[in-house]
This record gives C-alpha cells, structure tokens and sequence, in this order.
C-alpha cells in the first residue's frame, strides 16, 4: 500500500480520533503544533489555535482540531489510527487496552466510514476477548488492520 504523506487536515483529523481513543496524548498534540507553527512560512490559523489549546484541555483541542480547513480522504485518518493501533498491538502486553482502542474508534466513527465488516470486527473486538485467547485476538487484529501498519508508520513521522 503505497502512501503519500499526509495533509494537514488528515494529521489533524488523525489527532483528533486519536485522542478521543486515548490512543495519542496531548502532549503529541501541542507539540506537532508547535514545531509546524515553527517550520511553516503562513501556517493555518488552526493549527495556531491548537497550539495555544493545550491549557483549556481536550475538549478544546479536539474542537480547535476540528477547525482545522482542508481537505482530506475521510477514511485515510480511520486507517491511519488502525495502523497505529496495530504497531501498538505488536509492542503491547496489554490485550485488552488494544481491543478497548479498538472499540472506542468504533465509537466515533460510522460504519460508512469505514465498511461494514470492519466496522463490525473494531466494535465486537472487546467483547470476544472473554471468549477467546489473546493469541486468537491478536490473530484477528493482524488480520483485519496489519494492512494499515505503513499509514501508522507515517504517521510516527510526523510525531519526531
């Protein structure tokens, strides 16, 4: 799955779901915002806006992420979290926190978002982990959002 780097409305959009997830923290937040406020020549008022957020908490830097103008493919932040989470699962003992993430993005997105068995499997994903091993989740979880590995990976990027 070939990629190209991702636009600021996607970065933002990818903040956004993945602090409603507790999958990103604040402090990534703010600091992206910060070093692009640094690098940019005219950066977006936005972004500015998310910078000075931090303070006022998540709610405020959620809605300051939303203003964010742009445009973007709607699933490719969706995806990207999944790639993230995944990367997450393969350093993670902790099953449970990752089939929650899971559950949570389901949450916040709509099946149309994302396709119907997908959004099936994040939103069941919590439950079957009473009934079944961690290895069969972890199984389950390579397979369903292992293809998203490269977009986390990108993502990471900009987090440096």
């Amino acid at each position: 799955m070939k990629n190209s780097a991702p636009s600021i409305k996607e970065i933002t959009e990818t903040f956004k779901l993945g602090l409603l997830i507790g999958l990103l923290s604040m402090d990534q937040v703010i600091n992206f915002a910060d070093k692009y406020i640094e690098h940019e020549a005219n950066p977006d008022a936005g972004i500015i806006e998310v910078s000075l957020s931090g303070s006022k908490g998540i709610n405020e830097t959620i809605s300051k992420l939303e203003e964010v103008k742009g445009i973007y493919d709607i699933q490719k932040p969706i995806r990207t979290i999944l790639g993230l989470i995944y990367i997450e699962s393969l350093n993670s003992d902790d099953i449970s926190e990752i089939t929650y993430k899971l559950y949570s993005l389901s949450l916040n997105i709509s099946e149309s978002q994302i396709g119907g068995d997908l959004y099936f499997e994040l939103n069941s994903m919590d439950d079957i982990k009473y009934l079944v091993t961690d290895e069969v989740i972890r199984k389950r979880i390579e397979t369903s959002i292992g293809i998203y590995k490269e977009l986390g990976e990108e993502f990471l990027k900009v987090l440096l």
